[in-house]
Formats: C-alpha cells, structure tokens, sequence
C-alpha cells in the first residue's frame, strides 16, 4: 500500500505536460544567464506529443510581439502546435555565423527543456523567424540542423561572405518568404542600415540558391504562388528529402517590411506550417517505455474475447504474456472436452524489454487434465514467436510466428481497463 500511495503522490508532482494556455515570463539559465521566453500550449490534445515551433521576433521587437504578429497563437490552436517566443537580450540576436552564437545555444537549451517538461515531439521541431528573428533561423540551419526539422524566415536574408561558414550537420529543408518593396531587407541585396555596424545581405534568388547549395539539390526549378500576386521558387530534389522555397510577396505601401500584413494578402503562417508539416526528423521521435503500468488484460480488435495477459518485470527487464485463443480450424461436432472446449488454446511466452518492443518466445501447453498432475502437461519450447510493440499506454501490435503449422499475423490490441493509464504515462515519461 505504501508503494501505491508513493506512486501516486509521484503522479501527482511530474511537471505540468499536459498543461494548456499561455505562459508568459519563463525562464531558463543558458550558460550562466537567465533567458526568458513564453510558451502556448492549446487545449485539447491532452495525451499527445504535438510539434513544436521556435517564433523568433525581429530587431527592437519583442517575444510579446512576435506572439501578436506572426499568427502561430491563433494556428496552434487549429493545428495542435506548442510555440515558444524567445526573448533576445536588448531585443536583439546574435547571427554571427561560427562563432558560438549564445542565442543558438539558448535555441538548443529550450528545444531540450521542452521536449523534457511540455508535450512535444522532438522528431517534429521547427524555427521560424521574422527579420532578424529568419536571419537567427538560418543560423540555426547552418549549425543546429540536426534538432530542427524544418526553418522559415520572413522578410530576412543571410550575410554575405558566410557561405564557408555554413555548415548543416543535415539537410534542412528551408521556407523564405521576401517582400519585393522591402525598406529595411533589400530584396535584391544590398545593406542593412538598421543593424550596428551595418551588414551586407543575398538578394532574394541568391539565398535561394545558397539553400539549394547546402542542401546539395539538383532538382529543376518549379514555379507557384500563394495567392495574389505571390510567387514562389521550389526546388524538391535536395539531399535528405529536403526542399528549398523562396517566395515574394509584396508589403504593403505603409510598412512594406512588416511582411506578416502583406498586399497580396498570403497568410504567411498558414503557407510556413504546410510547409513545416511535411517534414520530420523520424530519429528523434521519443520511443515508448515498456513498464509495470501495461500490467493488465488486452484484447484484439479482430477477434473479441480473445486476448492476453501482459506481465511486466521491468527490476528484471522481462515481459510474460498468457495468451488465450483457439484453434486454427474449428473441430468437428460433438464437442468432447467435459471442461471448456476442445478448440481452447494456451500460449506462453517470455522475452526481454528492447525499448517499445518485446520479442517473445512462445511456448503451447497442452495434454495436462483439469486439477491433477497425471497425466504431466507438455510444453513446446520453441512452438513460435510474438513480437509486441506498444505505441503507447493503451495500444499494441503483436506479430505472431508459428513456423511448425504455417501460421503467421499481426493483430491490434487494446487494453481492457484505462485505470492503470496514468500510472503507465508516468513511468513512461518521467
């Protein structure tokens, strides 16, 4: 009972991963210094991992800013998306590109802290930035590709001179998105009087290429829009499966660089997250933890009434199962067996936890009588093998092999009770 109530009490105090809503304010240390950030988390995908996007705020601007402009609050509660906003230190990044940048480090520590803390799916992490906030993304392109799925920048453009400086552990696929009238980003190259000491910038068609160069694509060009009179440069063919877009709208006549409220009226969110959404980082996607908390009776979904007992001994890293089944072919009429019938069949197996799989060995006992120890039941030893993977705390697949009679399948199983659930999610997911 003692252990119960510790386990419940453990429950009870993990970190709010399910929590939804706007957090404002958070912070995290990052080498000595205190960064802040804040977080979205939407209602309504409580048990899931959802994505997550890193939304980057321009020069002089803020996290607060960066929420109300670029439209990824208002999409994370249609898509299912977990976004940060970072903080820049004085409003501003560091987008020196080889040089240990402190904000890519403060990229890499949050991406960590919150796949850890709030449920996010590492496999799926994306960086998206506006003006210098897209000049920050690239840079994480070049040396945090192997983290981030996929990288959009709005109304930004790199250095020049850095082409020798990039260097992406990975292929990443790149969204970018220019206005033609830009008055602070030159859309055909040029400098950048705003920043302290000025810098130079690629015009639109060359960071085009400089991707398609990084990401070693060999693809012809395609063209498309986004609607008004977008238009847009894809090419597909890059290693990796990566893609490289960069598209041009125009700004409109007020403040053309606050791209987001564009004349052509492209809803850029919208546009970068279909984008996003193609891509993933499948090595990184977190692998279920076989526990105590999948102790129970499961079922198949093809065949009701038949099902197994799953035992896990996670001190000695095994898994038992009794599973209760019939034969492969119903026998012939009249039924014999004065207890139960004769078509019941009683397969055992152990094998050893590899993560979110278990490869099992089957044993079938049979000749036994109900009760007595003669006649002594016999075990085959080596009738077969089951494969059971659990895609979560509610769900699994079992492939069966049985060689000696030609019988082989897959079937899906689901637990028959859900009280054991949150004890489950919590072992599997401290």
């Amino acid at each position: 009972m003692q252990r119960i109530t510790l386990l419940l009490v453990f429950i009870a105090c993990l970190p709010g991963k399910a929590m939804a809503g706007l957090e404002t304010g958070l912070v995290i240390e990052v080498d000595g210094q205190n960064r802040i950030y804040d977080l979205y988390i939407p209602d309504g995908f409580a048990g899931q991992d959802l994505p997550l996007v890193i939304d980057m705020h321009g020069l002089g601007l803020s996290s607060a800013s960066q929420r109300f402009d670029s439209g990824f609050r208002e999409l994370a509660d249609i898509e299912g998306l977990v976004v940060a906003w970072p903080q820049g230190i004085n409003s501003e990044w560091n987008i020196n590109h080889g040089q240990n940048s402190k904000d890519v480090a403060f990229m890499r520590a949050l991406v960590a802290e919150l796949v850890i803390t709030r449920p996010v799916d590492p496999s799926r992490v994306y960086a998206n930035g506006f003006s210098l906030g897209g000049a920050l993304a690239y840079l994480l392109a070049c040396e945090a590709a192997e983290i981030f799925a996929a990288i959009g920048a709005m109304a930004s453009s790199v250095q020049t001179g850095v082409q020798q400086l990039c260097a992406p552990a990975k292929p990443v696929p790149v969204f970018s998105v220019r206005a033609t009238n830009d008055n602070i980003v030159p859309y055909n190259g040029g400098i950048v009087t705003v920043l302290n000491p000025p810098v130079e910038v690629l015009s639109s068609a060359q960071v085009f290429q400089f991707w398609r160069t990084e990401n070693a694509c060999t693809g012809s060009v395609s063209n498309f829009g986004l609607g008004g009179n977008s238009s847009c440069t894809r090419d597909s063919q890059c290693s990796g499966d990566a893609e490289v877009v960069e598209c041009s709208v125009l700004g409109n006549a007020l403040a053309p660089h606050q791209i987001w409220d564009n004349a052509d009226g492209v809803d850029l969110a919208v546009n970068t997250w279909n984008f996003f959404e193609q891509f993933s980082r499948p090595e990184l996607a977190k692998v279920f933890a076989i526990n105590a908390g999948l102790n129970d009776a499961w079922v198949s979904d093809q065949a009701p009434l038949q099902g197994m007992f799953v035992t896990v001994f996670t001190n000695l890293g095994v898994v038992f199962v009794a599973w209760f089944t019939f034969d492969s072919m119903v026998p012939p009429d009249p039924d014999t067996a004065t207890f139960g019938a004769d078509d019941q069949r009683w397969v055992t197996g152990a094998g050893v936890i590899d993560g979110d799989k278990v490869v099992l060995t089957m044993e079938l006992t049979s000749g036994g009588s109900f009760n007595a120890s003669d006649p002594l039941p016999v075990q085959n030893g080596s009738y077969g093998t089951m494969t059971l993977t659990f895609s979560d705390c509610s769900a699994a697949v079992a492939d069966y092999s049985f060689p000696s009679i030609g019988l082989s399948g897959q079937m899906n199983l689901h637990r028959v009770l859900d009280s054991n659930v949150p004890i489950c999610e919590a072992l599997a997911d401290p």
